[in-house]
């Protein structure tokens, strides 16, 4: 799970990451290079505890990125998500990206429920991704709505 999390977390910051050009110096010559811009924040979000297994190579991917943590277990009477430990700061600094990992979407509950938590803080749609590695029929759809 840990390199499969590594290798999805590589295909999703692809086209989402803001980069700066650059150069550096290798052993044949100076080489002009695209770097993630260091000066934009991006933050890793597992939810807790499958999302660690996924999240466990982030930093080998993406090396400035801060993690937080949230937990959320399913309320057996009422079957909707409950937060039973929320470590997301208040509000994200401004341009900040955002990677939810959860490796598998059954109904897309807990899923929905993260993502309305980081739309109160401030993150737009287009600054987060959910990385996951299966999802159930209707948890695509319920997430895109």
């Amino acid at each position: 799970m840990a390199e499969l999390g590594r290798l999805l977390m590589y295909e999703a910051s692809m086209d989402c990451l803001p980069t700066v050009t650059g150069e550096i110096q290798s052993p044949m010559a100076a080489a002009s290079v695209e770097f993630i811009d260091p000066r934009k924040p991006v933050a890793i979000f597992p939810i807790l505890r499958a999302g660690l297994a996924l999240a466990e190579h982030a930093s080998s991917i993406l090396p400035a990125t801060r993690t937080f943590h949230l937990g959320v277990s399913r309320n057996e009477e009422t079957l909707l998500p409950t937060v039973y430990l929320n470590k997301l700061p208040d509000k994200f600094p401004e341009g900040s990206r955002v990677f939810v990992v959860d490796p598998m979407l059954a109904t897309g509950g807990t899923i929905v429920a993260a993502l309305n938590l980081l739309k109160e803080r401030g993150i737009q749609n287009k600054q987060m991704k959910v990385i996951s590695a299966l999802a159930a029929p209707p948890s695509p759809s319920k997430v895109e709505r």
